[in-house]
């Protein structure tokens, strides 16, 4: 988390993922607040790589998350 961050920030983000779940592309709905604290999240949500889904193991699909800490 970057400096100087507001402990309450929410930010709102569409994943789009593959079969199998890799990530495919990230989309902010809504930013947290900065340019550094999205650049934060979207860094902490690529190196996740693969999201652990049931329907992901059989279709590709899009994921909206609401992002707090």
């Amino acid at each position: 988390e970057p400096p100087g961050v507001m402990p309450n920030f929410r930010c709102r983000l569409r994943i789009d993922y593959a079969v199998g779940g890799k990530i495919m592309a990230l989309r902010f709905l809504k930013g947290c607040g900065t340019l550094a604290l999205d650049d934060s999240v979207k860094r902490a949500i690529w190196k996740t790589q693969i999201l652990p889904l049931q329907n992901a193991k059989r279709e590709a699909g899009s994921l909206e998350i609401d992002f707090t800490p």
